[in-house]
């Protein structure tokens, strides 16, 4: 039934305000709908996908099916509403190949195979870089480690994280910030995905372990939003991580050269996503997996054992980050590339013999 108000028109009322725009997709599973085209109550233009759980929307409506006399968004918001997903569990999309291409960022095997962005077409507007081509098939996801007790799995996991050049890196817990508290950190490398369940084995993995790798300079740490993590680690532990890639600044800087002004509202992981490497529209579940637990129990964190959908979110928060950071890279670069392109032609195409 979804399916059938794909592309049209919509109202949405939260209590941030209004939203206009066409809905792109229903993911009747995780109760969310994604809108594109979308700008304010005020006419202010909203870049990319914007993603609404229904438990945030207040009201809702479908204007086309309004101009024809029907009223149908509380059937709309009902129809998401009624699935019950508790017993589903997130797993990774079988891939029809598995193919592979080199990152040449951390030497490592990229989980999206696709090919780089041409920059001349990205500042002309000519290649979108929303859109990710066919050929970009998910590969085989790495393993997850929970690591809940000292010994040789947790040093393993600390060798292996130093060893690598990009990790992208994520924490769980209850208003993280100064005050607040941690109960997970998720390490995403090249092979394997490290969740540290910092609740059971207490202070001395962030203070001991796992600020060995936070402080290193030559490990690239991609992070979604770092600011309260950052606010965290500091004054709760001393520890000032170094060598960070934010990708929500990256989005932000991308934004502004695109748009020539800040956005007014900072775009969360997933919505990122969606706009960057939106491989398949339901792809990306963990922020409503997460959100739903929580709600169900807001002790989740704690609980023994951990939640099975809740370790393969907070393992999928971290899996496209080292992703993510290439993408947005390219794309923050363009200007620079495409004058290097400019650079490699000049002489070499010329039919002068400058030597």
């Amino acid at each position: 039934m979804a399916a059938e108000y794909i592309g049209k028109a919509i109202v949405i009322e939260t209590e941030e305000g209004k939203f206009n725009g066409e809905i792109h997709s229903v993911d009747v599973e995780n109760k969310k709908l994604v809108l594109q085209k979308v700008s304010t109550s005020n006419g202010t233009k909203m870049r990319g996908l914007q993603i609404f759980f229904t438990n945030e929307i207040l009201s809702l409506l479908v204007l086309e099916d309004i101009e024809n006399g029907n009223d149908t968004h509380d059937e709309q918001k009902e129809d998401m509403k009624s699935t019950d997903n508790d017993e589903t569990e997130l797993t990774p999309n079988e891939p029809e190949i598995n193919l592979l291409a080199k990152d040449p960022s951390d030497e490592g095997s990229r989980l999206i195979a696709r090919q780089p962005l041409a920059p001349n077409k990205v500042l002309t507007g000519e290649e979108n870089f929303i859109t990710v081509p066919d050929e970009c098939l998910l590969a085989d996801p790495p393993p997850v480690t929970l690591i809940e007790e000292f010994g040789e799995e947790y040093d393993n996991a600390l060798e292996s994280i130093k060893k690598q050049r990009v990790v992208g890196v994520s924490a769980e817990g209850n208003n993280i910030g100064r005050t607040g508290t941690v109960y997970l950190v998720a390490v995403g490398c090249i092979k394997a995905t490290y969740i540290f369940n910092v609740h059971q084995l207490g202070e001395d993995c962030i203070s001991v372990g796992l600020k060995s790798f936070l402080e290193n300079g030559n490990i690239l740490k991609v992070i979604h939003d770092c600011r309260l993590l950052s606010d965290f680690l500091f004054h709760k532990y001393g520890i000032n991580i170094v060598n960070v890639f934010d990708t929500q600044v990256a989005d932000v800087i991308i934004y502004k050269q695109t748009r020539g002004e800040l956005p007014r509202v900072l775009n969360r992981l997933e919505p990122c996503l969606y706009e960057y490497l939106p491989v398949n529209a339901s792809k990306y579940t963990f922020e409503s997996v997460i959100y739903q637990l929580r709600k169900k129990d807001p002790k989740v964190w704690t609980k023994r054992p951990l939640h099975p959908k809740l370790i393969n979110a907070v393992a999928e928060k971290v899996l496209y980050l080292r992703e993510l950071k290439l993408i947005l890279t390219e794309i923050m670069l363009a200007e620079f590339l495409s004058g290097v392109d400019i650079y490699l032609a000049v002489f070499r195409d010329s039919n002068v013999d400058y030597s």
